[in-house]
């Protein structure tokens, strides 16, 4: 099939010639294909681009054989169209993509999902979505400390983190969110009690669904001087710093 000149009559999408912009008719594309082999990724690429959907909802899947490792680097060229990113993970870790192209500019909404989801240290300091008002970090594991903050993120109103655990006891995992533009936080464990992380074993055991309710943060900072919406629920952390919230804070929740 030559995708070059390939119009879907239902999906609504036409490919261009190499090199040229494709007619954005698609408004969500979901794609699933595993991410561990290369032609299945080549034409989740080609979809992607001919595509240009304004809302794109990524499953990714690893073999179950990934046990002592995660499934490595990746990128992911997303299209001007493109406003809202949705990313799953299934079987084992994933790291999410280095995003680039004229979409990772004009990003407004990104979301990560799944247990199995792993963000390293660093991550979210070195990509830059200059455009971005929402994100949610559900169910991901993190292996380290990370930050959210004004330098990548200048636009971000809304932030919602949940059932995010970290890799293993030893793991001395913050949180610092130091977002100007904040308005809305939300923070949630579903699961109540605080019983032990797990161990590095149960973590690499595929059927084991770790759950941010093993969660202890070493920390969690806070700098959000435009919030106006404060929910913590369930979460644990051996400190909390609030450096400095909205004068016009309207609804706070704490459960413990």
């Amino acid at each position: 099939m030559n995708w070059d000149s390939y119009v879907h009559p239902r999906l609504g999408f036409a490919g261009a010639a190499r090199g040229q912009t494709a007619t954005p008719y698609v408004k969500r594309l979901c794609l699933a294909y595993r991410k561990d082999v290369p032609m299945e990724c080549r034409y989740a690429d080609e979809f992607i681009a001919l595509a240009a959907a304004s809302s794109l909802e990524l499953f990714l899947n690893c073999p179950k054989n990934l046990r002592n490792d995660d499934a490595g680097p990746w990128s992911l060229h997303l299209p001007a169209a493109t406003a809202c990113l949705s990313m799953e993970s299934c079987w084992y870790s994933v790291r999410p993509p280095h995003v680039h192209g004229p979409g990772a500019s004009a990003l407004k909404s990104l979301t990560f999902k799944d247990s199995f989801m792993v963000l390293h240290p660093g991550y979210l300091q070195d990509t830059a979505f200059p455009s971005l008002e929402e994100l949610h970090i559900s169910g991901c594991t993190l292996s380290g400390s990370i930050e959210i903050t004004s330098a990548t993120m200048p636009r971000l109103k809304h932030l919602r983190i949940a059932d995010v655990s970290v890799v293993s006891l030893g793991t001395a995992a913050a949180i610092a969110v130091l977002a100007d533009e904040l308005t809305t936080l939300r923070v949630s464990c579903h699961d109540g009690g605080k019983p032990d992380p797990p161990s590095s074993h149960e973590m690499l055991c595929v059927e084991t669904l770790f759950r941010a309710s093993f969660t202890e943060y070493s920390y969690f900072r806070l700098r959000a001087p435009k919030l106006r919406v404060f929910d913590w629920r369930c979460c644990y952390a051996k400190e909390v710093r609030v450096d400095a919230v909205g004068r016009h804070l309207s609804d706070v929740v704490i459960e413990l």
